[in-house]
């Protein structure tokens, strides 16, 4: 059974209470909604007071939570524009500079930046596939690497990956990153053309190509495999 209430600390939580289960769980979703998981025979009332026993985590979570909202930047040229419907469906238009999506006026908020992030997807997706396979194959031949293949795919927790025999994807939330370290995953992979692991030799390759790879690395590491608004990039490295 799940309900929601309105908190004063919280804000609208999601409360579910399962037959079976035999403790109490916290999440919060990729949206910022805080939900709460309480055994069938707990009251509300009990589930609400461990939820306040938890509040600095809770706090925590919904601070690291990102959101879709009209304006943000997506990609290299497009920014999203959001406007209330009076319609029942969510309706998208891609434009050369915009993504205008007109979204029902009693939308919810988990079903909104649900559709925000999957048409942000596509945009990211379809810049990756116009640019970095082309890029990639400019830097090889200069490099003099063998590549067999380019794919693009939204990977969740690696920038890029290339196979033994030469197929390498890279991940379309790239096209969130600066140049700098786009450059920086493609070299990476390329690098794995000749050396298929991470030994001295593959850094080496790695450096003559990216002398400061150190630095970049170390900044790509701070940024997530998801959609999030270009404008905020700077918080993920500040």
């Amino acid at each position: 059974m799940i309900t929601y209430i309105e908190t004063q600390d919280f804000g609208r939580i999601r409360i579910t209470k399962r037959r079976g289960s035999r403790t109490m769980r916290i999440a919060v979703s990729q949206t910022g909604e805080v939900r709460l998981s309480i055994p069938y025979r707990l009251s509300t009332e009990e589930g609400l007071r461990f939820l306040n026993e938890k509040k600095s985590w809770v706090n925590k979570h919904k601070t690291d939570q990102t959101y879709l909202e009209d304006g943000a930047r997506i990609g290299l040229s497009h920014t999203l524009r959001i406007v209330a419907s009076t319609n029942t469906k969510t309706t998208s238009k891609v434009t050369d500079n915009e993504i205008i999506v007109k979204m029902p006026e009693e939308a919810m908020l988990d079903e909104v930046q649900k559709k925000l992030e999957q048409i942000a997807k596509k945009i990211l997706k379809n810049e990756a596939d116009f640019l970095l396979p082309q890029k990639l194959i400019i830097y090889a031949q200069q490099a003099n690497y063998r590549v067999k293949s380019v794919a693009i795919k939204p990977l969740q927790s690696r920038w890029g990956s290339c196979s033994s025999v030469g197929d390498i994807v890279l991940n379309s939330y790239l096209m969130q990153l600066p140049w700098s370290l786009i450059e920086y995953v493609m070299y990476h992979e390329l690098a794995h053309t000749v050396y298929h692991n991470h030994s001295d030799n593959f850094w080496e390759e790695l450096q003559k190509h990216v002398p400061d790879y150190k630095i970049r690395r170390r900044v790509l590491k701070k940024y997530p495999t998801k959609v999030f608004d270009m404008r905020e990039s700077e918080r993920f490295v500040s």
